[in-house]
């Protein structure tokens, strides 16, 4: 969970870009995939307003106030309302951070309030629908509810800014698995290999990934990946 924490918390360093983008997190793999269900009808992101209202620079870091450190120390000592209140004050002051937004998203969300982070990223998202931070924190926001449609479309979307961003690929490659979109979505989640995460406890030591190359004279071990009792 601590890694999990990470991804909404780091939003201000970046990955290298296609083009210039809100700063996004040091990614690393989410919770356990939800259950598959029917996937509902695609819902259309918000669409952007014409023409969309420039970012705004990011806090001074030398500023005597951080926002952003303010916040993340407040929600590590359990004030998530003093958090909130920060980035709620924050997004006020300064509208066009979207970065703030998308960190108040995640807030919202770690505190289960769905609806609430919904809302403010997805207006956020109306002004900068290319901010790669508020379509991978509204995409989870939107596969928690079960939204898989809209969670798809937003991580093609942020793909579309940062094609290399291993962790869109990853929680994309998630999502096509529950629609049944296997052949791609398998493809996809070999990005988790980028994310730096250990291996699971049960998964064996000192033996090789194979990468494609020839298996002549050689073996191949074969172990289950993810599962549980009767997902064999």
């Amino acid at each position: 969970m601590a890694i999990l924490r990470s991804l909404f918390r780091g939003l201000k360093n970046p990955p290298p870009a296609a083009a210039p983008v809100p700063a996004t997190a040091a990614a690393a793999p989410p919770q356990p995939v939800l259950a598959a269900g029917t996937p509902p009808p695609a819902e259309p992101l918000p669409a952007a307003e014409a023409p969309a209202r420039p970012e705004s620079p990011a806090p001074d870091a030398g500023a005597a106030f951080d926002p952003y450190q303010a916040a993340g120390a407040a929600e590590a000592r359990g004030d998530l309302a003093g958090a909130e209140a920060i980035l709620r004050k924050h997004c006020a002051a300064y509208p066009d951070d979207s970065s703030a937004a998308a960190l108040l998203g995640g807030l919202l969300y770690r505190c289960e309030r769905l609806d609430e982070a919904a809302s403010v990223m997805g207006e956020a998202l109306g002004r900068f629908p290319a901010a790669v931070p508020l379509l991978l924190n509204y995409g989870r926001v939107a596969q928690s509810q079960m939204r898989i449609a809209t969670a798809i479309a937003c991580y093609r979307r942020a793909l579309a800014v940062e094609p290399g961003f291993a962790m869109a690929r990853y929680l994309l490659g998630l999502q096509l698995l529950l629609v049944g979109e296997y052949p791609e979505g398998f493809l996809l989640m070999r990005a988790r290999n980028e994310l730096g995460a250990p291996p699971p406890p049960d998964w064996p030591r000192n033996i090789p990934l194979w990468q494609g190359e020839s298996l002549a004279g050689q073996r191949l071990l074969i172990w289950l990946d993810w599962g549980g009792l009767g997902d064999e």
